[in-house]
């Protein structure tokens, strides 16, 4: 039983119409009418980033392939795609840093810019793409860095929440305005 079919050297800003045909034990269904794809804008399978106390990787969920980026260890990384940067607190020093990363070339070897020192207990990065804020959990801290401020080489930073307890996990919802 076909459950996929792929399709290879496909010309690119073409449409391409298809037909399909359930079976099952019973039979044949009929055909659907015509489903039409364009392949002008290319729709990419996303890529799974996590770290390891050893390095950085990245895993095409497509493909199958985990591509190890050789980036050091870091304790939380997050990436901005409007950027095409990366922010993360590495493993031993407890630095903030930020590179820009090209998907088209893993391999290459990125320019790391550190922006600032940060407790050793820093971790849970977290992008709020909408705002322009990268928050981390600094121990019992929220903190906030102003993305924006950042591009024009101020580092403007501050703590948003202090709470009687650790921390342990944080996120946020930038499409719902929630921290």
């Amino acid at each position: 039983m076909l459950l996929q079919y792929k399709m290879y050297d496909l010309k690119f800003d073409t449409m391409y119409y298809f037909r399909v045909q359930a079976h099952n034990e019973v039979g044949a269904g009929l055909y659907t009418k015509f489903i039409n794809v364009s392949i002008t804008n290319e729709n990419p399978v996303p890529l799974l980033l996590f770290c390891t106390s050893h390095d950085v990787r990245i895993l095409d969920i497509d493909l199958q392939i985990d591509f190890e980026l050789n980036y050091g260890p870091y304790k939380s990384i997050a990436y901005s795609a409007l950027e095409h940067k990366f922010y993360g607190i590495t493993y031993y020093t407890a630095e903030l840093m930020t590179w820009e990363f090209n998907t088209s070339a893993f391999s290459t070897k990125p320019n790391f810019v550190k922006i600032v020192d940060v407790d050793i207990a820093a971790t849970e990065l977290c992008i709020d793409w909408v705002a322009r804020n990268l928050y981390w959990v600094d121990y019992r801290k929220i903190m906030k860095l102003d993305l924006i401020s950042l591009q024009m080489g101020i580092v403007k930073y501050d703590t948003i929440r202090k709470t009687n307890g650790n921390l342990f996990s944080f996120n946020v919802l930038p499409s719902k305005g929630y921290i």
